[in-house]
């Protein structure tokens, strides 16, 4: 693992440096056949609609903000653009609102532990961020 010979090069003894693999199940988050049809009918989200999803923490530091200014920019010009934001925090408020103005468009849900259905919804996943995610689990 490239940071773990990072560390181990500049003096930490080997033996003291253990390497934490991200523990999500990528098998899991694959599109079984059928899902995608059920995940967008169930959101309200129609075949042909291109569906931009956000899955994570409401908060401005996140992106979240940027990216309501840009889906609600992209709208004017993409009449098929669909949005689905999935999570909860401090900025949930604006998100809401950016959902209320979006006129249906968009479509925001609490978190939940089926991040495997909204990804199946969505035909683009996007992580905004503004600081660096040294262990995002989004992506």
């Amino acid at each position: 693992a490239f940071l773990r010979d990072w560390v181990v090069a500049r003096g930490v003894p080997a033996a003291r440096v253990r390497v934490l693999h991200n523990p999500i199940d990528a098998a899991a988050l694959g599109a079984a056949a059928g899902r995608r049809a059920a995940a967008r009918a169930a959101l309200g989200f129609a075949e042909g609609e291109v569906v931009v999803g956000y899955v994570g923490r409401l908060q401005a530091n996140k992106g979240v903000l940027v990216l309501a200014d840009a889906l609600a920019r992209a709208a004017e010009r993409a009449p098929g653009l669909r949005a689905l934001w999935v999570g909860h925090g401090p900025d949930e408020g604006a998100v809401d609102a950016a959902v209320r103005a979006s006129g249906g468009r968009q479509v925001r849900r609490p978190w939940t532990d089926d991040v495997a259905g909204a990804y199946a919804a969505c035909d683009v996943l996007v992580l905004p961020s503004l600081w660096e995610e040294v262990f995002g689990r989004v992506l």
